[in-house]
C-alpha cells in the first residue's frame, strides 16, 4: 500500500504516512502495490520517541501517532557550560578553544552531520578539562607564592 499523496511505501497499519505526516483515515483505501513503484534502496528501522513504534530511517513522521522524527541522536551534549566556566575560571587561552567547539555541536547537530557533533563534543569537553587542569595548579602557585611574598609584620 502506498500513501495517495507522496508515493511512500505504507505499513498496512499505518495511520500516519511515514515520509510526508499525511493522516491515512482507518479503513481507507490508498493506492495498491502495483499502482506506484516502491521507494527505491533499503531502509534500516529506528523508533519513534513518542510513542515507541517501529518507524522507518528515512521518515519524517512517525506512521503511527504522526511525531515529527529527528534522525540520529540529537542528544549530543555540547559542554558549553563547562567550557565558560574553565575560562572564566581557570585558563583562558586553552577555556576559549573549549567555547568554539562547544558552539559548534549544535550547528552540526541541526546539519545531520553527528559525527563531527560527537568529535567536536568529545573536543569540547577535553579543552574544558585541560582549561580545570592547567587553571586550578597555577592558581594554587600564584596563592601560594603571594601569601610567601607577604611583608613580615614588625613589632
Amino acid at each position: 500500500m502506498y500513501c495517495t499523496q507522496c508515493g511512500s511505501q505504507l505499513k498496512e497499519s499505518s495511520q500516519f504516512c511515514s515520509a510526508c505526516g499525511r493522516r491515512i483515515p482507518p479503513g481507507s483505501e490508498a493506492v495498491s502495490e502495483g499502482a506506484l513503484t516502491s521507494p527505491t534502496g533499503p531502509r534500516r528501522v529506528m523508533y519513534c520517541p513518542q510513542c515507541e513504534t517501529e518507524a522507518e530511517e528515512n521518515a519524517s513522521y512517525c506512521a503511527n501517532c504522526g511525531t515529527v522524527l529527528i534522525p540520529g541522536n540529537p542528544n549530543i551534549p555540547n559542554h558549553l557550560v563547562w567550557a565558560i566556566l574553565s575560562t572564566i575560571c581557570c585558563c583562558l587561552p586553552t577555556g576559549i578553544v573549549s567555547i568554539v567547539y562547544a558552539a559548534q555541536v549544535n550547528g552540526l547537530v541541526a546539519a545531520g552531520d553527528f559525527a563531527r557533533a560527537r568529535q567536536a563534543s568529545q573536543n569540547a569537553k577535553t579543552w574544558a578539562w585541560v582549561s580545570f587542569g592547567l587553571g586550578i595548579p597555577a592558581s594554587i602557585v600564584l596563592a601560594a607564592i603571594r601569601n610567601s611574598a607577604a611583608p613580615a609584620v614588625l613589632p
